[in-house]
């Protein structure tokens, strides 16, 4: 008998449920449960130096010019050297971002002589055009000039607003991760 009623009070159980006017919630599936949305970014997490009212951007001394930047557009000067591996890495990054961002690419070398910039871009056709630091030892000094005092370490991100003021100034390389604090400060 005690198994008898054990049913008896299931099936009550049961079927008292099927009255309930709530349906259950349905499960949320990956697409519902995740918002897709860009991550917000921060200049400020990006920059080692971000200025509100900056200087006119001035180059280091350089053994030939840089290439013509377009007027009215971002410009991102990278300083770099071929013997530098988080130079060589990030510079495709870089490259896609000068395209989906729409700025300017202005790659400046410290490497010692400009055969040693030819003959990497010999075997690195896609790596862009690049100037050259008439003084490669000046790199230090360059930063010390720019707000980073004791800074010499490559690779360094220079970015130069529409009106050719130098509003970033980063002595790192740069990653994926940074791409959403890039996108902040070229929409500022």
């Amino acid at each position: 008998m005690p198994a008898t009623r054990t049913f008896a009070l299931l099936a009550f159980l049961s079927l008292a449920a099927c009255d309930d006017p709530e349906p259950p919630p349905e499960a949320a599936t990956r697409s519902v449960a995740v918002a897709a949305e860009a991550p917000a970014g921060n200049p400020a997490e990006f920059c080692d130096v971000l200025r509100e009212d900056p200087p006119d951007f001035t180059p280091p001394e350089l053994a030939e010019p840089l290439p013509a930047a377009a007027a009215g557009k971002w410009r991102w000067v990278n300083l770099w050297a071929t013997w530098c591996a988080p130079c060589v890495e990030e510079m495709p990054r870089l490259q896609g971002w000068a395209e989906e961002h729409d700025f300017v690419l202005q790659p400046i070398s410290a490497d010692m002589d400009a055969a040693t910039v030819t003959r990497f871009r010999g075997s690195h056709p896609d790596f862009p055009e690049s100037a050259r630091m008439a003084d490669p030892g000046a790199v230090a000094d360059y930063l010390g000039t720019l707000g980073l005092p004791g800074a010499g370490a490559l690779p360094v991100q220079l970015l130069v607003d529409p009106q050719g003021k130098l509003r970033c100034i980063r002595a790192a390389g740069v990653s994926d991760e940074d791409e959403a604090h890039v996108r902040a400060l070229l929409d500022s």
